[in-house]
């Protein structure tokens, strides 16, 4: 006696659906020469190919919100949102698709639901646009026209399987049940029943792993790391289950690599989901993302000092090892870093790597320090200054002049006034580092130097006078103008063509 085709149950159903709706929440968001579009696109044609086998048949009813099955079930997830909006649009109140398609049949579906609706567009147009295109085992049209689709195992002219999906039916069957498992993830409310089916999830997320597959695992860490982090959407028990499990699963070669390439190198939506990953598990990410630090892609390589600042003072311990390596290049890009943290706990590593034999990593932990700015961190810089060699000297005062600290102001105009002996490029520098500052009170010293007057060492002295004349300029009020005007015609000729361009540019304010 003959039979009719076996409808699919809601919980077979849900997986495919689900998937779908990812495929085309893909679809809407990639270029279409995407490398992250392409293999959503392979991933669903697996899927659905492993999950509706010949003989069966998916039959859903658009509802407001919800997809109703054969069977009387439901399919109400949120993530359902999408599918069930492109479909309305089109008129379509019932979808069919026959098992045994081709693989391509559901790519063409995704495609179909994401062009634009043309004006008059029904359900029957809608379907005969699929038909045009190849989808021969999907209807979308009322009861009777679509039970006359005929299988895609008894048509002539179905086109060729999609290459390599017969080789992965094992990964496709095994992407099918974490689906599945996930959904139910989502449902349990106790933390008992959460651990139990987590535990399934582990041992098909290990399954996929074998077969090299991180980007189907990649599932179930996103959804671990929602529960995690939205204690909104989970109970506390289970918010810190989620986190453990999480922090355990990461310690996975394969799927810490997969995020941070995702987090790194990926864009939009994929970056930013993959970056909260890593937020969540802190300092494990730490190691691959410092590898990354030193990418040949700059892009990349900002991303991921980007993502290591974000972390805070998760960071700061490996920071401070990567610091202390003998490599210049990894040295320098972590003083740099924390400089960008600006943690107070750095202070003691960056104040020891000012006598580091690298230039590069003397220069980075100086600006870090003087971003940092508490007064450990200046009096770090001030204290370089004692016994430091000239080329050193430079480049403490330089940063102690983005520095606004008593102790920094200090320093300045002992080393510019001379009562801290340095040589004469260092006490210019110094110089004009108090005219950048602006500090009122920096304008006596600034004026004994311009009036020196004595014969001797005149020469020496006109480096210094000149600076003097250009940082009153920038700081202004009577005190300094009155210096400067009185030194445009006494003496040096240079100094006073520095104090006149001081004067107008005073005067233009």
């Amino acid at each position: 006696m003959a039979t009719g085709p076996q409808m699919l149950s809601s919980e077979a159903a849900a997986p495919l659906v689900l998937e779908l709706a990812r495929s085309l929440r893909s679809r809407q968001f990639y270029a279409p020469a995407d490398e992250g579009l392409r293999e959503a696109l392979r991933r669903v044609a697996r899927v659905w190919r492993a999950g509706l086998p010949a003989g069966a048949v998916l039959e859903l009813f658009v509802l407001d919100e919800s997809f109703g099955l054969a069977d009387g079930g439901e399919l109400d997830d949120p993530a359902l949102g999408d599918l069930i909006g492109e479909l309305r649009r089109r008129e379509v109140t019932q979808i069919r698709i026959a098992g045994g398609l081709d693989p391509r049949e559901i790519v063409i579906l995704v495609s179909a639901l994401t062009a634009p609706v043309e004006p008059g567009e029904g359900a029957q147009e809608f379907e005969r646009r699929l038909r045009e295109a190849g989808a021969r085992s999907i209807s979308v049209t009322p009861p009777g026209a679509a039970s006359e689709a005929p299988a895609a195992s008894e048509r002539s002219d179905a086109p060729p399987p999609h290459d390599g999906i017969d080789t992965q039916e094992l990964v496709a069957t095994l992407t099918v049940q974490l689906i599945r498992e996930l959904g139910e993830l989502e449902q349990v409310e106790d933390v008992a029943s959460y651990n139990l089916l987590s535990n399934r999830i582990e041992i098909t997320m290990d399954s996929l792993l074998r077969e090299k597959n991180p980007v189907d695992a990649y599932r179930a860490v996103l959804a671990y790391t929602r529960h995690a982090t939205d204690p909104a959407i989970r109970g506390p028990q289970i918010h810190r289950e989620a986190g453990e499990r999480l922090r355990r699963l990461m310690l996975g070669e394969a799927l810490m690599e997969y995020t941070v390439d995702q987090a790194c190198r990926s864009a939009g939506l994929a970056s930013v989901q993959a970056t909260q990953v890593l937020l969540a598990v802190g300092e494990t990410a730490m190691p691959r993302l410092v590898a990354l630090l030193a990418d040949s892609d700059p892009g990349v390589a900002e991303q991921a000092s980007s993502i290591v600042v974000t972390l805070g003072e998760r960071s700061l311990a490996p920071l401070v090892a990567e610091l202390e390596c003998d490599e210049a290049g990894r040295a320098r890009r972590a003083a740099r870093l924390l400089g960008d943290l600006q943690h107070p706990g750095a202070v003691q590593a960056l104040a020891s790597a000012l006598g580091a034999t690298d230039r590069g990593v003397r220069a980075e932990s100086a600006k870090s320090l003087a971003r940092i700015g508490n007064s450990h961190a200046v009096h770090a810089l001030v204290e370089g200054l004692d016994d430091a060699p000239e080329e050193m000297a430079r480049l403490l005062v330089s940063n102690l002049g983005g520095s606004r600290h008593p102790s920094a102001l200090r320093a300045l105009r002992e080393v510019a006034s001379g009562r801290r002996e340095m040589s004469d490029e260092v006490s210019v520098e110094a110089i004009r580092s108090l005219g950048r500052q602006g500090d009122p009170a920096a304008v006596p010293v600034l004026v004994e130097i311009l009036d020196h007057r004595g014969v001797m060492g005149r020469a020496r002295w006109r480096p210094r006078r000149i600076a003097a004349a250009q940082a009153l300029g920038r700081i202004g009020g009577p005190d300094a103008y009155q210096a400067l005007e009185r030194n445009v015609r006494r003496g040096d000729t240079s100094v006073g063509d520095a104090c006149r361009r001081a004067i107008q540019g005073l005067a233009s304010d």
